[in-house]
């Protein structure tokens, strides 16, 4: 009996192979376009961890954008001596899952040429906002009255947690869909439909963006960018939570070679950008933080130089924290001053004061009562927040 036990901790302790104590980390290069650096890397990976434990965000055009492992602790301190890499992330440790910080976050071209307008009547309040003149009350406007072009020929990338293309909102609606993040689940759903605590995030701002009743560009073209971190998966043994940042910067990556591959092809794409999202800053982390900064600088400025319009939310609330703190949008301050981060009003114009603001933050939407559609039941719901207000942004 005894040498049964002794035996069974033998196998536990030394025998059983080290990636059942494996954790999932981002490794970071130290440039994305040293190409012969990153091969050497994603071929080292291949052997130490096996293609099945590992995978990458890489642009056929920006090159390795980052990896997604599953490590060891002895693989860990390998790569952190590995020279091709900047940091490597113990992404459990970094972003700790904080479902109340994460839950709140959910609360260029113009053209003035004359055309024909259309009318919705009746109409939300929000999309009666948009037709009120400057200083007239919009409970006086009958309906939602806008350029029958409506967003016709701009194609509108929504990064977000998917889209129920089960409500009424979007009938025989047919976007195109992407899959960003590590091990995404590529599914043609809302991630947060069947979820308990947040609402579905995404297709509400879809319905605030191309919906037939609430929609402000009800004939924009639409691509569902689904990024399934905001949800515990088991699938995978993952909690995607923790990979957050690396799921967005996976999903703009996406975008930006969509974008990138239609420009090359001689089209005009004509594109908008929606994050309704921000990663807050990593205080307690800096060399992570560093690395997530420079990352979402990089590909906003590739994005930016092919003409596609860029928008970000503020976010709220800002009881305890008034102040814009979170990447992407702090970028717009110097670094990308193209990107447009919207902050919130009220009925009457004056801005709402649960939303975060700052000095770069020169456009406003409506924040307060937005309709918008509910995945969870088919209908409607109203909501606050920076994140339908944005979605009133449209070429």
């Amino acid at each position: 009996m005894i040498l049964a036990v002794f035996i069974y901790f033998l196998i536990v302790l030394y025998i059983l192979p080290a990636t059942a104590l494996a954790k999932y980390y981002s490794l970071w290069p130290v440039a994305s376009d040293h190409s012969d650096d990153n091969d050497k890397i994603t071929e080292d990976l291949t052997n130490r961890v096996g293609s099945d434990n590992f995978m990458m965000s890489k642009s056929p055009t920006l090159g390795v954008i980052y990896w997604f492992a599953k490590l060891s602790d002895e693989d860990v301190k390998h790569y952190q001596g590995v020279p091709g890499i900047v940091y490597v992330a113990d992404l459990a440790e970094v972003n700790k899952p904080d479902e109340d910080a994460l839950r709140a976050n959910f609360k260029r071209r113009a053209s003035r040429t004359r055309r024909s307008m259309t009318s919705q009547v009746p109409a939300s309040k929000h999309l009666k906002t948009i037709s009120t003149a400057p200083g007239q009350n919009w409970e006086k406007q009958d309906g939602y009255h806008f350029d029958d072009t409506a967003g016709q020929g701009t194609r509108i990338y929504i990064i977000d947690s998917g889209l129920d293309l089960t409500h009424k909102e979007f009938k025989d609606y047919n976007p195109d869909w992407m899959y960003a993040g590590p091990y995404a689940e590529k599914s043609q759903s809302d991630s947060l439909k069947d979820d308990t605590y947040a609402p579905p995030h995404g297709t509400a701002m879809a319905s605030v963006a191309v919906g037939i009743e609430q929609g402000v560009a009800k004939k924009a073209s639409l691509t569902v960018v689904r990024s399934d971190g905001f949800t515990k998966q088991d699938g995978n043994g993952l909690d995607r939570r923790t990979f957050l940042p690396e799921t967005w910067i996976d999903g703009l990556k996406q975008v930006y070679d969509d974008i990138h591959d239609k420009v090359k092809n001689g089209e005009d794409p004509k594109a908008v950008i929606n994050m309704s999202w921000g990663v807050a800053k990593f205080l307690q982390h800096p060399e992570y933080d560093d690395v997530i900064h420079h990352t979402f600088a990089n590909l906003l400025k590739s994005i930016d130089s092919l003409n596609a319009v860029m928008l970000a939310a503020s976010g709220q609330p800002a009881l305890f924290r008034p102040t814009v703190d979170t990447w992407p949008q702090l970028l717009a301050e110097t670094e990308v001053p193209n990107l447009i981060v919207v902050g919130g009003i009220d009925d009457d114009g004056t801005r709402d004061d649960s939303t975060r603001d700052a000095p770069f933050v020169k456009v406003y939407a409506n924040s307060v009562d937005v309709d918008v559609a509910d995945a969870r039941n088919g209908d409607y719901r109203t909501t606050d927040g920076t994140s339908p207000g944005e979605d009133h942004f449209r070429p």
